[in-house]
């Protein structure tokens, strides 16, 4: 018996099993028209969420991603630090900003070079496709040394909470910067295009 009930504690259980799984059936179905508009809103969620990835394709240019990580890693909380000295603070980053600063360089100078477009918000207007000097090692040699500043600018900070915006960056300009330049590109270029990408990495 439960709580006096005439029915056993199983049968009320069984009749609260049903009576849910009816309620989700009616629920679930359109009186009208037999749709389902429940199982509409994980599609439609999915829809937006599309839109969105869609949208901030291109927008944001990397040098305002790599500001807002810069600015980001200087207000990190300190929550653990690295164990080193000044000198080897200032050593390291010293190295790896002159080394970030000379890759960003070195590939924009290349794309002076051969007149085609720096901004990274226009690939379409892309004019040739460069593939010498550092463009033999890294398909995105101004990414990549926007990225080791910002590696350099960590270690000065010393702590490990600026690890998220190093990944945040890596990420935001892979998914949004980096692919969608892909594409263009691939649809400019070709089979040259294609074959570069096989000899190449992406970053390093």
């Amino acid at each position: 018996m439960f709580c006096g009930s005439p029915w056993s504690y199983e049968q009320v259980l069984m009749r609260s099993v049903t009576d849910f799984t009816n309620l989700r059936c009616f629920a679930s179905e359109d009186m009208i028209g037999g749709l389902q508009p429940l199982a509409l809103f994980p599609p439609i969620a999915e829809s937006y969420m599309k839109r969105l990835m869609s949208f901030l394709e291109l927008k944001v240019p990397p040098l305002v991603v790599g500001f807002v990580c810069f600015v980001g890693m200087w207000l990190c909380p300190a929550v653990l630090i690295l164990p080193m000295s000044s000198i080897a603070r200032w050593t390291v980053f010293g190295i790896l900003f002159l080394l970030g600063f000379a890759l960003l360089a070195t590939g924009a100078r290349l794309f002076i070079k051969a007149r085609t477009s720096l901004s990274p918000t226009t690939p379409t207007e892309a004019s040739s496709l460069v593939v010498s000097g550092v463009y033999r090692f890294t398909r995105n040699p101004m990414y990549l040394g926007g990225f080791v500043m910002l590696l350099a600018w960590a270690l000065w900070l010393a702590k490990f909470s600026t690890c998220f915006f190093l990944a945040f960056f890596v990420l935001y300009l892979t998914r949004f910067q980096i692919i969608p330049e892909e594409r263009v590109l691939r649809a400019r270029f070709g089979t040259e295009y294609d074959d570069y990408t096989k000899r190449v990495r992406r970053w390093a």
